[in-house]
């Protein structure tokens, strides 16, 4: 950072969101969040009233943790992610940065805006591509064990294969389950999400 003057009643975070990206810095205050980035150059900045919306979501695919907080402002999404391997996740300095961030924007949010509640799960067409998944690995898992069966295979092989298929179709129910697009995601109110994400970070 270039910049090192901070407001009166400005946090600042820092956050390297993956390894390949950029570190970002967050200035937030009881008026909102501005995003910088390393040079100090403005990214991009929310104020409180202008939310409409506020988006957690949590994806673990192949030993990434992938965390995300949308700040929706009509059809402006404003995204805060991070993305990191599974293993070691506790002891991440950034990790710790990004909750202490979303942590940070809750109190703030709960303290101007009571009665915002932050949404769990993904939404629009991104839930439609996990139901889409969801439905693909189920689809698949059943085509094949209806596949072997129809072909005759041994029941050796039939039993060897039946339980990864059997695994696959269950990890697509469940995909289905929790992204169905008429279910409503739950919510909590903002006051509540902080210490729910920090006892999410500490039971890793």
């Amino acid at each position: 950072m270039t910049y090192t003057q901070l407001p009166a009643g400005t946090r600042r975070f820092g956050i390297k969101p993956a390894l390949l990206r950029t570190r970002r810095y967050f200035d937030l205050t009881e008026d909102g969040l501005a995003c910088r980035s390393r040079d100090g150059t403005l990214d991009w900045q929310v104020a409180w009233p202008d939310l409409t919306r506020v988006v957690f979501v949590d994806h673990h695919v192949e030993r990434q943790l992938m965390w995300r907080l949308d700040l929706i402002c009509g059809d402006t999404v404003r995204r805060i992610a991070i993305n990191i391997p599974e293993q070691g996740a506790k002891s991440d300095p950034d990790l710790a940065e990004f909750v202490d961030l979303i942590a940070g924007i809750s109190e703030a949010l709960a303290a101007a805006r009571p009665e915002m509640r932050v949404s769990l799960g993904e939404y629009g067409r991104a839930k439609w591509g996990m139901l889409a998944v969801g439905v693909l690995s189920a689809v698949t898992g059943l085509g094949v064990l209806i596949a072997a069966l129809v072909g005759g295979v041994s029941t050796d092989r039939m039993a060897a294969a039946a339980v990864p298929m059997l695994l696959l179709m269950a990890l697509g129910a469940l995909v289905i389950r929790a992204h169905h697009p008429w279910q409503s995601a739950p919510e909590v109110p903002a006051a509540s999400f902080a210490p729910i994400l920090r006892a999410w970070e500490m039971h890793r």
